[in-house]
């Protein structure tokens, strides 16, 4: 059982004065709880995750929103989430053999058609007073022994995010953003990351963000040093992905592409850490890349 209570503030409080037309600010304060327990079946490497969430923003002048559709007023996000996973993976280091997967699905109630309200002549404050979406994201990691230490690994990630009524459309709250490391973005409206390694940072979508993503990644590792102390392998990779504006758009294999190498070493006072060099095969924003990653924020 969890509980959490969080509040944050983005502004330009900075170097503006607050009721400026210069001054722009993003108030997020919210809570949730969620339970987790491991299931008995189909076996023991199964767990299963309930949570309500509640966030509500606050905008002033906020145009960094996706395509400027809501900068002044308020938002409130009621939120569901069920999400069942599996991991059998056999060290949470380096590991040489087992899989993790998760299907997580999170959804707001249909306000929209709960209410028969006609939201075609409606204003942003009117459309996202309640926020309404339902999202379905999937991920799947497997790991296999190939000879000696070293490790094939295969990743794929996905995600869709839908709405109920078409006159209100895609919430402008947790959109997908692709490209990069995923370090340097900045998520308090609740957009998702998703790195993809030899791109620019959030170029890999439109510009809006996206509602359908797909990533693709297969790496070899070879450690070098594994001892109490301190863990460092180095690994070569290949990825692809791509992110689109409506799942009516989604053709899983017209992917942006990538190939490079990269090192991870752990230390049991400071965790994971490591360095890519990527090279994006595709578009203007490819080309020869450097990303920095903390724990597993690079998968």
């Amino acid at each position: 059982l969890s509980i959490s209570v969080y509040h944050n503030l983005f502004s330009n409080g900075y170097w503006a004065k607050q009721g400026s037309s210069s001054y722009y600010s993003l108030r997020l304060t919210g809570g949730a709880v969620s339970l987790t327990r491991r299931l008995k079946w189909p076996d023991d490497y199964f767990i299963i995750s309930h949570s309500l969430a509640y966030k509500h923003y606050l905008l002033d002048n906020y145009s960094y929103l996706a395509g400027d559709l809501f900068t002044t007023g308020s938002a409130n996000d009621v939120s569901y989430g069920l999400t069942l996973s599996r991991n059998s993976v056999d060290s949470p280091i380096y590991p040489r053999n087992g899989s993790e997967f998760s299907i997580a699905g999170y959804f707001t109630p249909p306000y929209s058609t709960l209410g028969g309200k006609d939201y075609s002549s409606a204003t942003a404050q009117e459309k996202y007073r309640w926020v309404e979406y339902y999202k379905v994201n999937l991920r799947g990691s497997w790991m296999m022994n190939l000879v000696g230490d070293v490790v094939l690994n295969t990743r794929f990630r996905f995600g869709w995010m839908g709405y109920y009524d078409k006159n209100i459309g895609l919430s402008p709250f947790g959109r997908y953003y692709l490209g990069g490391d995923g370090l340097t973005t900045w998520t308090i409206n609740g957009n998702e990351v998703i790195p993809l390694r030899g791109y620019e940072n959030n170029s890999l979508n439109p510009s809006d963000g996206g509602a359908v993503f797909d990533r693709f990644t297969v790496e070899i590792r070879q450690p070098i040093v594994e001892s109490a102390s301190a863990t460092f392998y180095v690994l070569g990779f290949l990825e692809g992905g791509n992110c689109w504006g409506d799942i009516k758009e989604f053709q899983p294999f017209q992917m942006y592409s990538s190939a490079g190498v990269g090192v991870r070493i752990f230390m049991p006072m400071l965790g994971q850490f490591g360095i890519d060099w990527g090279y994006g095969f595709n578009g203007t924003r490819g080309g020869s890349h450097f990303h920095f990653s903390i724990g597993q924020s690079i998968d």
